[in-house]
């Protein structure tokens, strides 16, 4: 079980991958019309390594992959 938070939207990269090359902006990205279709949970050593796992993500190649760092909080599972 995971339970902590992540860091706002604003410090988001979102990564879509057109014609085979990956498309990195910073965010925010997704809008009060849309809905989040789930997350994956990694372990990466810096942002940058993320968003490269992120645009091996068969959804970036048809969406968008939003990149968060999670924020560690003492006492949550």
């Amino acid at each position: 079980m995971h339970a902590s938070p992540v860091h706002p939207a604003a410090t988001a990269a979102i990564v879509r991958v057109r014609e085979g090359k990956p498309i990195v902006t910073d965010g925010p990205f997704i809008e009060t019309r849309e809905q989040m279709a789930g997350y994956f949970l990694i372990e990466a050593k810096d942002r940058d390594e993320a968003v490269a796992i992120a645009a091996n993500v068969p959804g970036a190649r048809i969406g968008t992959v939003e990149v968060r760092q999670v924020r560690e909080i003492t006492g949550l599972p």
